[in-house]
């Protein structure tokens, strides 16, 4: 990722809106698995609207397309080796299987997409022209860009490893275990065991240690577990978005330079890459503000941090 496609603050909102077209996609984030806090209302929220709006006169009829995804293949249940956060070693379930906390929808991923549909409808009353969307990762799994992230995850570890060392300064990772995707137990959809590839027929093979079962299957026609920032590289390879809302600050650069260089590793050496816009870091977590208060806040906000009245 280059300095030239990327845009902060309310420079960058006014810089970026200049290059969008109808149609274009907006990768406006992923569904927090659990209640916003202000910064994520800033981003997920304000500033989509606040680029819908600046863009009305330049897309009509058509609008933009604002995406957001919800990381059901994802997990936070995964262990991590100390001092080795992409040590990873499968445990637990995904979003998708972990029960939702308050036991009214079928899963955790399901309870937070069901919530979020709140805010897209707020998002809806003050972005005006636009075509938001809520997407599973999951849905993404029959696109051929989402496959080929997947099969360099599956395939080729140590070269993950090596882009994460690259694009992340200072992280060690030991050449064990290096996993960062595998398959979901169709029996008890647990990710806790080991997952084979076989490239030659493009199955992937998974037996588990939750129960002992074992299955194969082509790879479109399996469940899995994906470390999020290569099942985020999986989700830009399938949308292609023009632009990416992405968080504030060095330790998010870094990942947005690594998601740059998986999807250079798994796609070749020309993918279509997309602009990204950080909004502030936001000093104060007071809740509550009136989204077009905080759509217009951010219309203003010309520095790397920010403070809510």
């Amino acid at each position: 990722m280059t300095t030239a496609r990327l845009y902060r603050n309310a420079a960058g909102l006014a810089e970026i809106v200049e290059v969008l077209q109808p149609g274009d996609a907006i990768l406006a984030g992923e569904v927090p698995m659990a209640a916003l806090t202000e910064a994520d209302r800033l981003r997920l929220l304000a500033y989509p609207a606040s680029l819908a709006r600046r863009a009305r006169s330049r897309t009509e009829p058509d609008g933009l397309r604002i995406v957001y995804v919800v990381p059901d293949w994802a997990t936070d249940e995964a262990l991590a080796a100390a001092g080795r956060p992409y040590n990873l070693t499968p445990a637990g379930r995904t979003y998708r299987a972990q029960p939702d906390p308050e036991s009214c929808d079928d899963s955790r991923a399901h309870h937070w997409e069901a919530l979020f549909e709140a805010h897209v409808q707020e998002l809806k009353d003050a972005a005006g022209n636009a075509d938001i969307e809520v997407a599973r990762a999951s849905e993404f799994i029959g696109d051929e860009g989402f496959q080929a992230v997947l099969r360099c995850a599956l395939r080729f570890p140590r070269q993950i490893a090596e882009a994460i060392q690259e694009a992340v300064p200072g992280v060690e990772i030991d050449d064990e275990p290096l996993v960062f995707a595998g398959a979901e137990c169709r029996a008890c959809a647990s990710v806790r065991g080991t997952t084979a590839y076989d490239p030659d027929w493009d199955r992937a093979q998974f037996e588990c240690d939750e129960c002992g079962s074992r299955q194969e299957a082509d790879i479109r026609e399996q469940n899995y577990w994906v470390q999020e920032d290569v099942l985020r590289a999986a989700v830009v390879a399938a949308l292609k978005p023009s632009v990416s809302m992405r968080r504030p600050g060095p330790y998010w650069d870094a990942r947005e330079a690594l998601t740059d260089s998986l999807l250079l590793l798994a796609l070749g050496d020309a993918p279509q890459l997309p602009a990204r816009l950080a909004p502030p870091i936001l000093d104060s977590e007071r809740g509550g503000v009136p989204l077009m208060d905080l759509v217009g806040m951010a219309d203003e906000w010309e520095e790397d941090h920010a403070e809510l009245p």
